[in-house]
């Protein structure tokens, strides 16, 4: 998903391409409601994260800042989740058991982002920066929200982007741990974004 500013009445969103990036934010969904992917399967309830890249040096015009890129991803290490493919890709080297979220904060990366058939870009993959390659430090202040923070309540920041057309903090709120009520979709012709994951083996936040 994407984060959009108004200038002018419009939106400028990150632009596709491989983009230097470093993890700024991950915060904490709590278990969210997983949809079936046919009709005979049945949906489930998953604990689910929202990761956010700064994209470096790729500025929103006239604003200063840089354009911010994220995706909600299963909490999962399963063979066939995006977390560990994401992971694996940045570092060169098999995900330890042991594995932390946590320890992805700060970790610069090669982000490749696409514009999906909607016209909106996501998040697509990432690779390793190479050895010895200066990155410029992150405008965004690194921060971490567990559930736990946030129902004691600690905000979430300011310049955290919304998920598939609502604030962050409704689909939050809408977890099962919370049981508040779930974001509405928005139109069709409003912006959106898809970023899913593959579960498998949960893993500690």
């Amino acid at each position: 998903m994407s984060f959009e500013v108004p200038k002018s009445g419009k939106t400028e969103r990150p632009p596709a391409g491989n983009h230097l990036a470093v993890l700024v934010a991950l915060i904490e969904m709590g278990e969210q409601w997983q949809d079936p992917f046919k009709p005979t399967d049945k949906g489930y309830w998953w604990p689910r994260d929202f990761y956010l890249w700064e994209l470096i040096g790729e500025q929103i015009a006239g604003t200063g800042k840089n354009h911010l890129i994220g995706i909600d991803l299963n909490r999962s290490t399963g063979a066939n989740s995006k977390l560990r493919a994401f992971v694996e890709a940045r570092t060169g080297k098999p995900m330890g058991d042991d594995f932390n979220p946590k320890s992805e904060l700060g970790q610069p990366c090669f982000l490749s982002v696409v514009v999906n058939k909607k016209g909106y870009p996501v998040v697509n993959g990432m690779a390793a920066v190479p050895k010895g390659f200066t990155l410029p430090a992150p405008t965004y202040p690194v921060t971490a929200l567990t559930l736990e923070e946030f129902q004691a309540g600690e905000s979430l920041p300011e310049w955290v982007p919304w998920l598939y057309g609502n604030p962050l903090g409704d689909h939050i709120r809408g977890c099962k741990q919370i049981g508040g009520p779930k974001p509405q979709p928005r139109k069709a012709a409003e912006p959106t974004a898809a970023a899913t994951g593959t579960s498998n083996d949960p893993i500690p936040f």
